[in-house]
């Protein structure tokens, strides 16, 4: 499931918000541009070690700021909904 909500756009750059729903795993992520995410329903872990140790655990309710660019891991335990805030080039599918 993703949906994408635009919130303003001129031409050039969104700036909107992305629910996505996400099913448990471990993988290497790299971000271009700055994102903030809010957890819903779920838990989700970011962090720039590999582990199940590694990294800092949000709970539904938190609000985490990637800052690009920015090479992490994100880890998803029993799947979470996630919503992506933030500002892309138009175009840019993520």
């Amino acid at each position: 499931m993703s949906e994408l909500a635009i919130l303003m756009a001129n031409g050039v750059h969104i700036l909107g918000a992305d629910r996505r729903k996400h099913p448990p795993a471990t993988r290497a992520r790299h971000r271009a541009i700055q994102q903030s995410k809010t957890v819903l329903p779920g838990d989700f872990g970011i962090g720039d070690k590999f582990g199940e140790t590694k990294g800092q655990e949000f709970k539904p309710g938190c609000f985490a700021d990637t800052p690009a660019p920015m090479s992490h891991f994100v880890r998803i335990k029993n799947g979470a909904v996630i919503q992506v805030q933030g500002r892309r080039p138009s175009g840019l599918a993520q």
